[in-house]
């Protein structure tokens, strides 16, 4: 295992992820008539942001993995599984 810390964006985009799953599944099947109006009527633009958010953490995710792997010297980078 690496002694590189974990990385933040990972456990960000984890979290936001199951929000969304679980916002996806609310606005899906609960019937608009149960559901509270501000949700019904503004629950896209919630998605929307949502979805914004498990973008941005997914791309600041793979840059930051991608930065320290460049940090490293050639020597302490391991070869990808065969």
């Amino acid at each position: 295992m690496s002694d590189e810390p974990r990385n933040p964006f990972y456990d960000l985009l984890v979290a936001v992820s199951v929000v969304f799953v679980v916002t996806v599944l609310a606005y899906a099947l609960v019937p608009p008539q149960h559901q509270p109006t501000w949700f019904f009527q503004n629950g896209w633009i919630i998605l929307l942001v949502e979805v914004a958010a498990v973008v941005v953490l997914g791309l600041l995710s793979m840059g930051l993995d991608r930065w320290r792997t460049l940090r490293q010297s050639p020597s302490e980078r391991q070869p990808p599984p065969s």
